[in-house]
């Protein structure tokens, strides 16, 4: 009976802080806005050459804000290579990178720390980078950071590298899923996209997707029309720990009826082994109370070594998990302390019914038995 009644408690508390860290995962800001910003995937490489022509049409379409373009989003895989300042090639920094329209820095609400961001029809920002900040303080660039200029190693079939001034810094934010740091990051302002970015208003918003697909399909005929939301793209970063609250739910679930089962039959067993002796004690004038705490505190120091036992084992347990991620939230000694009252509650309304049956039978006709 311990150890179900300590698995018990491993699984309820894990449920809890499971549940604990979705709950700061989902709530937690990330550093850009990715409320009603609709992602539209480009399967297509020669739309990439349209899209100043689409923005237009997509632009104009009441309940769409804004509309840019990059070759990557937040929550998706972000290809590697490396950045230098210039002057000093050894000091080598594996950046992220991204090609973006001038328009996604404020499409993102992206905070501008630094210099400015992307104009639009300059062409001296085709040859210019924004860095985010971690990406500046790696390079060991000075403050303002503005003006320094860097080298990118790029793959560009075989071509050398590409060489450009940094116009901007923005403040870092969780481009990755919440289990990693904020790595360096590179944008770029080239038309090698592989998404259109729309912010779109609340209102009508099933009229507006509408009408961004009768646009779509203007310029795109080989490939349906494909859309999502990035709220709901980045949720997808955690399905594997959804499962896992799932699934320690349910099995939190069978085990507490299980042990409950067991506890159950054993008390039944328990009393009825006793019953001459409550009789007993009964007739002796013992209370109801004092009977009560006979014959339930045997079980209650079981259910409390499962809990000595249990709650040292599910923080070790559960402080690994948390290890996985680089966001996470402090173990909090109050989720241990509602799991084990939980347990201990229903372990005590299991046995009342036999205790109190067991306390309220007639003495006489239990001292008449042989």
């Amino acid at each position: 009976m311990v150890f179900q009644f300590t698995i018990s408690l491993l699984l309820t508390a894990g449920s809890i802080i499971i549940y604990d860290q979705l709950h700061y995962i989902n709530n937690r800001d990330l550093g850009f806005d990715q409320k009603q910003v609709m992602v539209v995937p480009m399967k297509n490489t020669d739309l990439a050459g349209s899209f100043e022509a689409m923005q237009i049409e997509l632009s104009a379409i009441a309940g769409v804000e804004a509309v840019s373009a990059a070759s990557n989003i937040p929550g998706q895989q972000f290809n590697q290579n490396s950045i230098f300042k210039t002057e000093d090639p050894q000091s080598r920094v594996s950046s992220s990178e991204v090609f973006v329209d001038a328009g996604l820095i404020d499409v993102l609400g992206l905070e501008v720390l630094y210099g400015r961001s992307f104009l639009e029809n300059n062409p001296a920002d085709s040859s210019s980078f924004i860095l985010n900040e971690t990406a500046a303080l790696n390079l060991n660039l000075e403050p303002p950071y503005i003006g320094s200029e860097i080298t990118w190693s790029w793959d560009n079939n075989g071509q050398p590298p590409a060489r450009g001034t940094v116009i901007g810094v923005v403040k870092d934010f969780n481009y990755n899923s919440l289990h990693s740091p904020v790595r360096p990051l590179l944008f770029c302002l080239r038309p090698a996209y592989n998404h259109v970015v729309l912010k779109i208003s609340g209102a009508d918003m099933l009229n507006t997707i509408t009408k961004v697909e009768a646009v779509w399909k203007q310029f795109e005929e080989r490939f349906e029309f494909e859309y999502s939301f990035l709220a709901a793209d980045l949720e997808k970063q955690y399905i594997g720990e959804k499962k896992t609250s799932q699934v320690f739910s349910a099995f939190s679930f069978i085990a507490v009826v299980i042990a409950c089962l067991g506890l159950f039959g054993i008390a039944s067993i328990s009393y009825s082994q006793r019953m001459k002796e409550v009789s007993v004690r009964k007739v002796f004038g013992a209370s109801t109370a004092k009977l009560l705490s006979l014959l339930m505190k045997d079980f209650v120091k079981l259910i409390g070594i499962s809990i000595v036992i249990g709650i040292p084992v599910a923080w070790y347990i559960m402080d690994n998990w948390l290890q996985n991620f680089n966001y996470r939230i402090e173990l909090n000694p109050v989720d241990f302390i509602i799991s084990a009252v939980a347990l201990l509650t229903v372990a005590l309304m299991t046995v009342a019914y036999l205790t109190f049956r067991t306390t309220s039978q007639n003495p006489v006709d239990n001292l008449k038995e042989q």
